[in-house]
């Protein structure tokens, strides 16, 4: 059916690959399948992720990545830089948050104070 957005919850990080813990991109194979069936809809498609201990929006092409954590087990600041970043990682203990509307979702990721540390909106079709 046709559809404005597709969501896609993974245990793991899908768009992120420059850092050397556990994501997708460590089954290249799979990865390639799964980013080729998702370029191949005419929808925008969100992907939530976690198990990080770190916060961040990625973005490839329509695809945009949240990834929240720990919401509990913050770790000290570490560095880490992706070329589909945007904006910054947050190891800070964080959680996200999807908002929809009719014509637009809002991505925050949060602070246990409720912060928003980095956003993005997402125009829907």
């Amino acid at each position: 059916k046709p559809h404005d957005i597709l969501i896609l919850a993974t245990s793991i990080q899908l768009l992120a690959s420059e850092h050397r813990f556990e994501k997708w991109s460590n089954f290249p194979n799979e990865r390639a399948k799964i980013l080729s069936l998702l370029n191949q809809l005419n929808s925008t498609v969100l992907v939530i992720s976690g198990d990080r201990h770190r916060g961040g929006i990625y973005k490839s092409g329509k695809i945009v990545e949240l990834t929240a954590s720990a919401l509990n087990k913050g770790i000290p600041p570490i560095p880490e830089t992706d070329t589909l970043l945007q904006g910054k990682t947050h190891t800070v203990n964080n959680y996200g948050i999807v908002e929809f509307s009719n014509s637009y979702l809002s991505l925050f990721l949060k602070d246990e104070n409720m912060n928003i540390l980095e956003s993005m909106k997402i125009s829907l079709k």
